[in-house]
């Protein structure tokens, strides 16, 4: 059987917005593996047939020794599971985990879902994140995006060459599941 691995920042992420399509995979016969730090969402993935794979990542933090631990744990971890591919999701997986499959000779595909905190100051760690993202996107065989001006901008600052980017708004997210807020708003409007 084939194995994918779902890699994401958190459990609650994968669960909320990757199920559908982790259960689409698994309807044709494919073994899933979600790869995030453990929460209170883990075990629902589990209750889905999903091996979950416990991983620790400062979300949050640039600090350069945690990033080259978090991309030896990737390796570790890919190299014990053997995955047929990985898919990266959000930015520290898109990177590092990257790396690791790169190293391992895993085919990847990444999900640029926005553009991420680091974005809106002009800082050392976007300096710093630009230069990482040059080198991580070149790895994957296809980097996702849910819109073009996302899209449009990673190919204009080099991070992704355009043939190897797809759009694909709303990837993986379960229109249904999210609808009642819709109906909220809406309600409110017709007040």
């Amino acid at each position: 059987m084939k194995k994918i691995a779902f890699v994401v920042n958190t459990s609650w992420h994968t669960y909320n917005f990757r199920l559908g399509l982790i259960k689409s995979f698994q309807r044709q016969g494919y073994e899933v593996i979600a790869i995030s730090p453990k929460d209170d969402f883990s075990q629902k993935l589990i209750d889905h047939d999903i091996k979950h794979y416990d991983i620790k990542i400062n979300n949050i933090g640039t600090n350069p020794f945690e990033d080259a631990l978090l991309t030896y744990n990737y390796y570790k971890l890919y190299k014990e599971i053997k995955p047929d591919l990985v898919m990266h999701f959000t930015a520290k997986p898109n990177i590092y985990g990257s790396f690791a499959a790169k190293m391992l000779g895993i085919p990847a595909i990444s999900s640029i879902t926005g553009l991420g905190t680091i974005f809106l100051h002009d800082s050392f760690a976007l300096r710093v994140a630009k230069v990482i993202y040059r080198l991580a996107l070149k790895i994957p065989q296809k980097v996702f995006f849910e819109n073009p001006n996302d899209r449009d901008l990673f190919v204009k600052e080099g991070f992704a060459p355009r043939e190897k980017t797809v759009l694909a708004p709303g990837c993986g997210i379960n229109t249904e599941h999210f609808k009642p807020a819709l109906k909220r708003v809406e309600a409110q409007e017709n007040k």
